[in-house]
């Protein structure tokens, strides 16, 4: 069970003390996996456990502890439910300086784009500060609540604390007001406690203007019906008791005493226990005056708990002390943390560049954000010594020097006769920190960049930091400032950090440009390869498969011999493979072309291999690749599972380590204006040309290309495309014929905007049908995959039943004939969900066959009527090649107007045919901008529709008016005769027959 299921399900559950070792234990799993997510959540569960067992102390300790722990960006959401338990508990403890400090902490946190969320930290700062008596500033926080768009619940319950704070301070006129709105409210939401509440308050108020026999009803109505009360009951039963002895009716005082006795000697609230014990004395002090020597133990029971309330008020400001202590201290160790944190992550930022000059000029610009310098130097010695190609280094006498200043560095270079005397001399010398106040001791070291010494100069500060390989010096950083800053302990603590970081990338980018030529053998390869590489060992005769290469010859173990690789081979092309045997013997490269049996196919490949030469002569190995012939390559159609397989292993390669990778899907769109002969050229000629951008190019079985590209460089990819689009729809030469192609690309990106292989093909797919040339991955498209994903879910239910409900909605025309624009009622969808635009190709095809059948049936029932059935062009291809179209119902199809919703290569063709067939013929406007102005003039098309919500263009409605075609549009238009507009109403059969 994963961390994410164990949680749901902890969740689901009542959890008590006896559940805290299940929490713990995930807890331990959440560390082990560094899943800080469900790790603070665990802590969450943990505090409400505490919570529900009344042990507020180790609720607060565990809340605190993880507050100061999380990062409150990242973690947004849970650091503000942390703090609602940290308030809460407070609040509980009757620590309101506390409570209102954290409060304080969560306005910071909080999304001001949240209505609800600003809303519910209104009314804890107005209860905060309603506690610590600025009845002033509660009012101005409840008030600021209802001006803040509130919702009903959040309203009534902003109404009855202003009520309550207005009774308070005995304003009578706008207590009533608002409880008057308050109690509206209540009914109108039927909220049973907002209504006994705005009753006891209706109450308070009557005490308030002497009307106490108003005010007895209304606590009457309350506890009416209430025999065993709530803790949040008894403050309100000692009023009503209060009310009573006000009124001298002891009797009845006494009986109400008596029935909730019980539950107030139970309580843990000691205010309202001596409240009611002083109430209780007061009836018989009052009702028998003979009795007062009974009565000394029960007064001195309330002397007992007076003074241990006031205990508890002392225990309270001592803990608040305590709290302000603590406070203090993780206020301070936050801060120091924090600033070596954001010191550590220098480091990833001066990581992001490839370049000596271009990370130390972001590890400064960074750095000085945290510590205060003015200038840096940076010091690189000759290092020949420690390189891995030692030859190729020709500058042992020289000092490479970066000076940093004003957010800008410039590179120098100097022999090591200028060093003498300057602080570059005295750090290599020692070879260790050294850190200068000139104010304390001016020492006379020569600055190298001026040749004067520092004192007289601005410097007031400097650390020199040594950069080492193993115990040998090949560098140094200098950090120079013009206060006395950098001598403070925080701040050489936090430069000992960084210049260690930069040490190590420093080291890293020395040796990576020693092997970049390595890199580049290696990505010879790698761009060569789709099908994967390989080892031969000619002294063991072994032959070592990458794992794509073993998962393209459908071989389950990746070391094999050359015979067994030789029976992978077709017997007609062993004898070409025989031929590489002495090369071998030679130690020659080669390269030959056969054909191999793979997963059941027989594949033509070509096989290309270079010998490994050890400095002693000896061929230790072969590496070579195993690569699909281009023009294999395009011919064969991958089908889906296929590609699904493929990405998978690529992603798992990504994750296993730590790559990127971007997956380009490039879309052809008028193949069909060629013959089959030509087009299986021009689909071989642009795998070439795409092979250029990557090795690894798929020809799909929607004669769409994928394109995987490891890396994720957006800017070179998106060159790289964008001239590949140039270079495919600009034209080109094949047999003697141009050939010009209409040409897109979409493109994502992993892991920035996937993580699933199953999602590579949607989305991209997603990106070729947003319709501009080159379209990367954006929130937009996502929402899209979203919403096809419930469309098709919505509408694969429906098929699932086998039969729709169509809805009519009544059109106005003109006409004497009724007309009806097809609409319909699926579950989950509106009515008028334009779900062509969403739908799976196969599923749209399935669903408007059955909506389109559903509506011959009907519209053979209904005797008149024009019905305007929207379907996509892909279907309509798809009815007319699989006779979907009835023959002999001429008669019913000129009752029919298709609506065609978007346009298709053979648009034309499709249109002749369907005209054929008695059909009229509307388009929506999307599709003009594919079609001539002579294909609307010719008839074919007999009017134009817009989808609901789109706006008029005038300039096109001028055009359809001129030509007298029909316009179906939500309303009319002025001087336009031929307009069709929306009703709006929605019918069934049912309704329209009655």
């Amino acid at each position: 069970m994963s961390i994410r299921e164990k949680y749901k399900e902890l969740v689901a559950r009542s959890l008590a003390l006896a559940d805290f070792s299940e929490i713990m234990e995930l807890k331990s799993r959440c560390r082990q996996e560094m899943n800080q997510e469900y790790l603070y959540l665990c802590d969450i569960l943990i505090t409400d456990i505490y919570i529900n067992e009344n042990l507020w102390d180790d609720a607060l300790n565990t809340a605190l502890k993880a507050l100061n722990n999380i990062d409150n960006v990242v973690f947004q959401k849970i650091y503000i439910s942390l703090l609602d338990r940290i308030i809460y508990i407070f609040i509980h403890k009757r620590n309101y300086k506390s409570a209102y400090r954290y409060a304080f902490m969560k306005r910071n946190a909080l999304d001001l784009e949240n209505v609800d969320e600003v809303n519910r930290w209104y009314l804890e700062m107005a209860y905060i500060y309603a506690e610590l008596n600025q009845k002033d500033k509660a009012l101005l926080h409840l008030k600021a609540v209802l001006n803040n768009y509130p919702d009903d619940n959040t309203r009534s319950l902003a109404l009855s604390n202003l009520t309550k704070l207005y009774i308070d301070q005995a304003q009578v006129n706008e207590a009533k007001e608002t409880l008057n709105e308050c109690i509206s409210l209540v009914y109108k939401l039927e909220d049973e406690e907002g209504i006994v509440y705005c009753e006891y308050l209706n109450a308070k108020l009557h005490i308030l203007e002497k009307n106490y026999k108003l005010a007895r009803q209304s606590f009457q109505g309350i506890f009416k019906n209430i025999h065993a009360i709530s803790e949040n009951y008894l403050g309100i039963a000692n009023e009503y008791i209060a009310l009573l002895i006000e009124m001298d009716l002891y009797d009845e005082a006494f009986r109400v005493s008596q029935k909730y006795i019980k539950e107030i000697e139970s309580s843990e609230n000691l205010y309202v226990k001596k409240d009611f014990y002083k109430n209780y004395l007061k009836i018989y002090v009052l009702k028998n005056k003979n009795f007062r020597e009974d009565l000394r133990q029960l007064l001195q029971a309330i002397d007992v708990l007076e003074a241990e309330i006031e205990k508890i008020d002392e225990n309270i400001l001592s803990e608040s002390i305590e709290d302000d202590k603590n406070i203090e201290i993780a206020n301070k160790l936050k801060a120091t943390v924090a600033k070596i944190e954001k010191t550590l992550n220098i480091v990833n930022i001066a990581l992001l560049n490839d370049n000596i000059h271009d990370s130390l000029l972001e590890f400064s610009k960074n750095l000085e954000t945290v510590i205060d310098f003015d200038e840096a130097l940076y010091v690189m010695l000759a290092s020949g010594e420690f390189d891995v190609i030692p030859e190729l280094t020709d500058a042992y006498d020289q000092v490479v020097v970066y000076h940093y200043k004003k957010k800008r560095l410039y590179e120098r270079d100097y022999s090591y006769n200028e060093l003498e005397g300057t602080i570059v001399e005295m750090m290599i010398s020692s070879n260790h920190e050294i850190v200068i106040d000139f104010g304390e001791a001016p020492m006379p070291v020569k600055d190298l960049i001026t040749g004067a010494p520092y004192v007289e100069g601005n410097a007031r500060a400097l650390v020199a930091i040594p950069i080492n390989l193993e115990k040998d010096i090949i560098g140094g950083a200098v950090f120079v400032s013009y206060t006395s800053a950098l001598s403070e302990v925080d701040a050489l603590a936090n430069l000992k950090i960084a210049g260690k970081l930069l040490e190590r990338k420093l080291i890293t980018l020395h040796y990576e440009e020693n092997i970049r030529g390595r890199k580049q053998l290696t990505g010879f390869f790698q761009e060569n390869l789709s099908e994967g590489y390989f080892y031969y060992k000619p002294d063991s005769d072994k032959i070592i498969l990458s794992e794509k290469l073993a998962a393209f010859l459908d071989v389950g173990d990746r070391v094999i011999t050359r015979r067994d690789y030789q029976r992978l081979i077709v017997p007609e092309d062993r004898v070409i493979y025989d031929n590489v045997a002495g090369f071998l013997q030679e130690g020659e490269p080669y390269r030959s072309e056969y054909r191999v049996r793979a997963r059941g196919e027989t594949r033509l490949v070509m096989e290309k291999a270079v010998p490994y030469i050890a400095k002693d002569g000896v061929i230790r190995f072969y590496v070579g690749i195993i690569s699909l012939i281009a023009a294999e390559r395009a011919s064969y159609r991958y089908p889906e599972e296929k590609i699904h397989e493929l990405l998978e292993q690529v992603l798992r390669k990504a994750a296993s380590e730590d790559l990127k990778y971007t997956f380009a899907r490039v879309g052809i769109y008028n193949l069909d204006e060629y013959d089959y002969q030509l087009k299986d050229k021009i689909i071989a000629y642009v795998g070439d040309i795409l092979m250029q951008v990557s090795g690894s190019v798929y020809y799909l079985a929607d004669e769409s290309f994928l394109i995987i590209i490891e890396g994720d460089d957006q800017k070179e990819i998106e060159k790289a495309l964008k001239s590949t689009l140039d270079l495919l729809t600009s034209g080109f030469v094949i047999d003697e014929e141009v050939v010009t192609l209409v040409a897109r690309a979409g493109v994502i990106r992993y892991p920035k905007d996937t993580y699933n292989a199953a999602e590579v093909l949607v989305l991209t797919e997603l990106c070729l049908r947003e319709g501009d040339r080159y379209q990367t991955y954006t929130d937009e498209i996502r929402r899209k995959y979203l919403k096809k994903k419930a469309v098709n879910v919505c509408v694969g239910e429906q098929l699932k039943r086998g039969k729709v409900e169509l809805l009519y909605q009544p059109l106005k025309t003109g006409r004497e004939e009724p007309s009806y624009e097809i609409l319909y009622n699926i579950s989950g969808l509106k009515p008028e969900e334009e779900i062509w635009r969403h739908l799976d190709e196969s599923v749209l095809i399935m669903f408007e066959e059955l909506a389109f059948s559903t509506l011959l049936k009907e519209a053979e029932k209904l005797k008149e009527g024009t019905f305007y059935f929207h379907i996509s062009a892909e279907s309509v291809d798809y009815f007319l090649k699989n006779d979907v179209f009835p023959a002999g119902k001429k008669p019913l199809f000129r009752r029919i107007v298709i609506c065609l919703e978007n346009y298709a290569p053979q648009f034309l063709k499709l249109i002749d045919k369907i005209k054929e067939l008695g059909f009229r013929i509307n388009i929506h406007r999307g599709i003009l901008k594919h079609i001539s102005i002579e294909t609307l003039l010719s008839g074919a098309i007999d009017g134009v529709f817009c989808h609901r919500g789109e706006g008029v263009n005038n300039r096109l409605v001028m055009f359809f008016n001129y030509t007298g075609m029909e316009y179906l549009n939500d309303a009319p238009i002025a001087d336009y005769q031929n307009v069709i507009v929306r009703d709006g109403k929605l019918l069934t059969l049912k309704n329209i027959r009655e």
